[in-house]
């Protein structure tokens, strides 16, 4: 696989970047909004957080399937990638919760369900054993 020219940006890991980076991006908190998620920012990586009723699993994840989609779209006219290998859906529930969860797609992709998901050293499970 050929390396990716890159024609914009800033270098990685200096304030310069974190601040334009901050700046560039903060538009997606208006998406995010719009689509009542919760969202979890830390440097590249974004977190989206929903919580609900079982019952409400299908509305869960089309909503979902379509602020990702609005995410992307930003994204691609502002000149940034989202990396689909990356993206991951965990649900959690009690592990005596049994959901029969829709898939979720995006971009014509199946995302898997994660059994689990490290966030900033943290490994949450989608049984909240709090065990890796």
């Amino acid at each position: 696989m050929a390396d990716t020219i890159m024609r914009f940006g800033v270098p990685q890991g200096s304030f310069p970047g974190l601040v334009v980076f901050t700046l560039h991006t903060q538009p997606l908190v208006e998406i995010l909004q719009q689509h009542n998620m919760s969202y979890h920012y830390y440097a590249d990586d974004t977190q989206l957080y929903k919580g609900d009723s079982p019952k409400h699993i299908t509305d869960i994840t089309m909503g979902l399937e379509h602020c990702v989609r609005d995410v992307k779209a930003w994204m691609n006219r502002n000149k940034l990638k989202h990396n689909d290998n990356k993206t991951k859906i965990l649900l959690m529930k009690s592990s005596r919760q049994t959901i029969n969860t829709p898939s979720v797609s995006i971009n014509h992709t199946i995302i898997d369900m994660a059994e689990k998901a490290k966030n900033l050293g943290v490994i949450f499970d989608s049984d909240c054993s709090m065990q890796h």
